[in-house]
């Protein structure tokens, strides 16, 4: 680009150039004292028939002897030098990948010149890396990180196997047992309660913010989200984003269930009981 760019400059220049010498070609001949030379007169005199004519011929004369201010080797040469460049990237071994005994692979040679101010490399988290299956492992809610253990959001460091692990998550909106870890026994009842309807309000947010879409053979005379032609199973989601759909169906398994669209209201089951916004 940045050659093309210095072309049409040069471009330029020459055309300047030819119209500038070709008026003062004339300015010098206005003169009472120019002579035309003997071994020219015949040609000039057939030049002086049309003035036009004469003024391209000079302008074409002068064209042809500044042209060389144009490089047109120029390019055959940063061509070879583009082609002999994708040898080096194939031969270098810091491009080079032992496990696989793979060398760089070059596609094209349009690009070698641009490759040294490349200081950034950016790449999509979906697809290139993932190939496009995406899954829900954590989240952050309030400032507390949060993991799905079993079907249930639980602040991370809890599991099953801890003593408080099965007490925490989305269940406590039906109850609150006594908490024996350090960590939350400074809450009371009201603090708690907030706490949780917290954790409902980011998986409802998650539950109705997105472009999911759901199987029509589960949505049409199914009985709750969790039936499809009377035969028990979840329900099947289809999205064109990869993390739009992971995202709804683990808010699915921890309890808060996207269910549908009902004409300009989205339908979503919190723990059972249905709800449409």
């Amino acid at each position: 680009r940045s050659m093309n760019s210095f072309l049409i400059i040069y471009l330029i220049i020459l055309l300047f150039e030819a119209i500038l010498s070709t008026i003062l070609k004339y300015a010098w001949q206005a003169e009472e004292k120019w002579d035309e030379p003997w071994y020219n007169e015949k040609t000039e005199h057939e030049r002086n028939s049309s003035k036009i004519l004469r003024f391209i011929s000079d302008f074409l004369a002068f064209l042809v002897l500044y042209n060389f201010i144009i490089p047109i080797s120029l390019y055959v040469t940063v061509e070879m030098q583009k082609f002999l460049g994708s040898f080096f990237i194939g031969w270098d071994l810091d491009l080079y990948h032992e496990e696989t005994n793979q060398r760089a692979q070059v596609n094209t040679s349009d690009l070698n010149e641009e490759l040294g101010q490349v200081e950034y490399v950016f790449t999509d988290k979906t697809g290139t890396l993932t190939e496009n299956e995406m899954q829900f492992r954590e989240c952050s809610i309030n400032g507390i990180k949060y993991q799905e253990v079993n079907g249930k959001l639980t602040p991370e460091g809890f599991s099953e196997d801890s003593p408080d692990g099965n007490r925490h998550g989305l269940v406590r909106l039906f109850g609150f047992p006594t908490i024996s870890h350090p960590r939350w026994k400074v809450f009371y009842f009201r603090e708690i309660f907030l706490f949780v309807k917290e954790e409902e309000l980011f998986l409802k947010a998650v539950c109705l913010c997105h472009t999911v879409q759901i199987n029509a053979d589960q949505t049409d005379g199914a009985d709750g989200p969790w039936h499809a032609n009377g035969i028990t199973s979840p329900l099947e989601y289809y999205a064109s984003s990869p993390d739009e759909k992971a995202l709804v169906e683990a808010a699915s398994r921890v309890g808060v269930v996207f269910t549908g669209i009902s004409g300009d209201s989205m339908e979503v089951k919190s723990l059972g009981k249905p709800e449409r916004y």
